[in-house]
């Protein structure tokens, strides 16, 4: 890929990425609200279940938590290992020498210590994550020159992108989504259609 292409990808891909970051955000602000109100709605519809179907479901559910899934931000940490390490490693440390508690021991301002701890404590969870993403807007703030885009780099953000994309799918296809999309008079048949959809999960 020629080097001006590389570079119009590098800013096209960014640009995508902090946008479906934001939707992402923002789903999952949604999806909290959304299955703090189907909690409510399933204490309510299960306290006037028989006993015995009761305890059935308590077993079933108790089963299925004991099983975990990998999710996509699981996937995403796979694929961060793909980014040039070199140049993670590069930046990093660059942003390390501008951050490091140490540099600013005798600077007076709390403010300013505390905001270069953070940036530095921030820095080398994304540089052991592998964010790419993440570190590079930190060198930004810092007014660190980032190096020159590599096709690699390319290829992480596309994969970020894609990872995010997939949460996003995810979210929308969680009971507690769908449960709230109901009408009203809806809501409570979907919630026993649920409770028989538990009880003949294979676990």
């Amino acid at each position: 890929m020629p080097k001006a292409s590389v570079r119009t990808a590098y800013k096209k891909f960014l640009l995508k990425h902090e946008y479906i970051q934001l939707e992402l955000d923002e789903h999952e602000q949604e999806l909290a609200m959304r299955k703090e109100r189907f909690a409510t709605a399933y204490n309510e519809v299960y306290q006037g279940l028989p006993e015995d179907f009761r305890a059935a479901l308590d077993a079933k559910n108790f089963q299925i938590n004991q099983v975990s899934t990998p999710t996509p931000d699981e996937a995403a940490a796979t694929n961060a290992e793909d980014a040039t390490r070199s140049d993670l490693k590069n930046l990093y440390k660059r942003i390390a020498r501008e951050t490091h508690p140490d540099k600013y021991e005798c600077v007076e301002d709390k403010e300013i210590k505390e905001e270069k701890a953070k940036l530095f404590q921030q820095a080398k969870e994304f540089y052991e994550e592998g964010n790419w993403v993440e570190l590079q807007r930190i060198a930004k703030r810092l007014e660190i020159k980032i190096p020159k885009p590599t096709p690699n780099q390319v290829r992480y953000i596309k994969d970020s992108i894609q990872s995010m994309q997939g949460r996003i799918k995810e979210i929308v296809e969680t009971t507690a989504w769908k449960w709230y999309d109901c009408p009203d008079d809806q809501k409570e048949p979907y919630m026993v259609s649920y409770f028989h959809a538990v009880l003949e999960h294979p676990s």
